[in-house]
């Protein structure tokens, strides 16, 4: 399964905590999805899910762990995971303690990363963006690209 999400794009958080996804990413989202945290600590973002890429990654980790390694990962998982809706303007409400995690202020950088759509701190983002720049040493013809 592959959901195409792509670009970059910036919008504003509202003081409820809402942010509007990006008309062009709304489509393959659709109006219920699931916001997350990532697995790890060391990463400071967002997670978004359609609700069918969040079944098929919850059938991953079933299938590629067992016992109480699975256990461990499913309960982190829901744990810090929750279904959201857009209203009518196209905008969710982000839970306070992960706006928290994730340190937003007021501007999110919305990326479209291929099977999900990550929410950055610009700031953030800048370091992420700064390190795909420099592709020196990795094989892309492996890609046919």
């Amino acid at each position: 399964m592959f959901v195409d999400f792509m670009g970059k794009y910036r919008h504003n958080l509202d003081q409820k905590n809402r942010l509007a996804v990006p008309t062009k990413l709304r489509g393959n989202l659709g109006t219920e999805f699931v916001v997350c945290r990532p697995l790890t600590e060391d990463i400071t973002c967002l997670y978004l899910y359609s609700l069918e890429g969040w079944q098929d990654l919850v059938e991953r980790i079933s299938e590629k762990f067992s016992g109480e390694n699975r256990t461990k990962i499913q309960r982190k998982l829901f744990l810090n995971a929750e279904r959201v809706e857009c209203d009518t303007q196209g905008r969710f409400t982000i839970r306070a303690d992960f706006c928290e995690y994730a340190k937003f202020e007021k501007e999110v950088v919305v990326f479209g990363a291929g099977q999900r759509i990550e929410l950055w701190k610009p700031e953030f983002f800048s370091k992420v963006e700064a390190d795909t720049t420099d592709l020196e040493g990795i094989d892309l013809s492996v890609i046919d690209y």
